[in-house]
């Protein structure tokens, strides 16, 4: 069984995170973060080990994988890098890095070290996206030739995390679903630092045009997030997690009678699938894939192999933040509008 430590023990590792990796073949050896947090994390899963100092635990403890969510997000890079170097695996949180040469740099680490660093991107294990990622595989649904995703949140702490933090999941989700992408364009709008609106544009390298918005100004108490992508003769719709609508050419019954009824084959001609998960299910994080993802960092860990997004990986979508940031800095510059980046 594989040992375990955590950073970062508060937020989303304290209310459910650590609590999917009690079905998987690891054993929790340490906690390290602030004081207060680290001592009721322990008190509520009776840890032995509770440290101050990662270094601390790395050297005393000697994890083979570490989950990291420091609280203070600018220490990330560093407690990543550290942990690689002393022989761990690492989930980390976002942003995982603050500029290229540091993504590179921990790139190059993971080459040395024989680790990786995986960062959170947990649509990318959403049996929803997983479902749409099957079917714009698949011959019938052919090209995706139209893209569009509508991402939106309450106000933020600030333009430049919500710009890294909340748009960088759906760069990256359409990255999984499509392919790599180029950035067209990219329109801001905003009130303040908190609230604030984006329109991207891109083409994917298969062909496709797409587009991302994505606003701080709604509230998170209604649905705030649709994926649709128009293949050939077919039209592809996440809704809100939790639903996949799959629209397909329709055999026409309107004007048939009751014997050629008959003779349809409904179920296998076409017309509209929908999967609808179940919003009672106890277990609800799960159509958020969190315990989809923490399966992946075991299973590679213990198999010592690099799952598909690695840093490498996500440094490609880093690019495109940045990408992102630089289209409005030279455009608003232009317009002589104040960007909060």
């Amino acid at each position: 069984m594989n040992k375990l430590a955590i950073v970062g023990c508060g937020g989303m590792i304290y209310d459910f995170i650590y609590e999917y990796t009690k079905g998987l073949d690891v054993r929790l050896e340490a906690v390290c973060g602030e004081e207060k947090e680290t001592r009721r994390f322990a008190d509520m899963y009776t840890v032995k080990g509770n440290f101050s100092d990662y270094h601390e635990m790395l050297d005393r403890v000697h994890p083979d994988l570490v989950i990291a969510f420091p609280a203070d997000e600018s220490k990330q890079f560093e407690i990543t890098k550290v942990c690689l170097l002393a022989g761990a695996d690492v989930l980390c949180e976002r942003p995982i890095c603050h500029s290229l040469s540091e993504g590179e740099e921990l790139i190059e680490l993971q080459k040395q070290t024989g680790h990786f660093a995986m960062p959170r991107y947990n649509r990318r294990y959403m049996p929803a996206y997983t479902l749409a990622k099957h079917i714009i595989d698949s011959a019938e649904f052919g090209k995706a030739y139209m893209y569009h995703s509508g991402f939106h949140a309450g106000a933020y702490g600030s333009e430049a995390a919500f710009v890294s933090n909340h748009i960088s999941h759906h760069l990256d989700l359409a990255r999984m679903l499509l392919g790599e992408i180029n950035l067209l364009d990219v329109r801001r709008l905003a009130e303040d630092d908190r609230r604030v609106g984006y329109n991207i544009v891109f083409e994917g390298e298969k062909g496709t045009i797409g587009n991302i918005q994505s606003n701080s100004f709604l509230c998170g108490d209604y649905p705030m997030e649709r994926v649709e992508v128009s293949g050939n003769t077919r039209q592809l719709i996440v809704d809100n997690v939790r639903n996949v609508i799959y629209n397909q050419p329709l055999v026409r019954i309107e004007n048939a009678d009751a014997s050629e009824l008959c003779s349809i084959d409904f179920l296998a001609n076409g017309g509209t699938k929908i999967l609808n998960m179940n919003y009672a299910q106890l277990n609800n994080f799960a159509f958020y894939g969190f315990e989809h993802m923490l399966k992946e960092f075991v299973r590679c860990s213990q198999a010592r192999v690099k799952p598909l997004q690695d840093i490498a990986d996500a440094m490609k979508t880093f690019q495109l933040i940045q990408s992102v940031k630089s289209i409005v800095q030279k455009y608003y510059k232009k317009f002589s509008k104040r960007v909060f980046l």
